[in-house]
């Protein structure tokens, strides 16, 4: 019972929840996007795409079904909670306590870009793990970066999906 009402997660509201991520994400994907285009100005290139999207591509185009829904559901559910859980639950939490708000974000976010391990996505990636970070702080609840999160792989795996083409 501890563990539900530190994060935010008792009694979900969902419908309300559901707004709040979307809400959110849509106030932070300008900013991410900006901040994406600018460190390919500077930086020169695109930043390339993570393995499980690398995989995603490759089963949408061999026709992989089973792999595709499977990736689907990785990355649209069990990441999202998983990661939100461990960076914004966790670390951030630790590090809040001992850093201040303004301190432990900004060393959650780095982790979080930096687990991705893709150098030229790490600034963008720092700017959304914020914008989660941020959303979690004004809601009180982690199910809001947790929607947020679901909701950006999800527009990911979909661009992918409309630029290859379904199987």
């Amino acid at each position: 019972l501890y563990v539900p009402r530190l994060f935010g997660l008792m009694r979900p509201d969902w419908p309300a929840l559901l707004g709040k991520g979307v809400l959110w994400l849509l106030a932070a994907y300008p900013i991410i996007l900006l901040i994406m285009q600018c460190t390919q100005l500077l930086l020169g290139g695109e930043a390339s795409p993570q393995k499980i999207v690398e995989f995603f591509s490759e089963a949408l185009a061999e026709g992989r079904s089973s792999e595709v829904i499977a990736t689907i559901l990785t990355a649209g559910l069990v990441a999202p909670v998983v990661e939100e859980f461990i960076f914004r639950g966790y670390f951030y939490g630790t590090f809040r306590r001992y850093l201040g708000p303004w301190g432990g974000m900004l060393l959650t976010s780095l982790l979080f870009a930096v687990i991705h391990l893709n150098l030229l996505a790490l600034p963008s990636l720092f700017v959304l793990a914020i914008c989660f970070t941020l959303a979690y702080e004004a809601t009180g609840s982690l199910w809001v970066p947790i929607v947020m999160h679901a909701l950006f792989n999800a527009a990911n795996l979909t661009f992918v999906l409309f630029s290859i083409g379904a199987p």
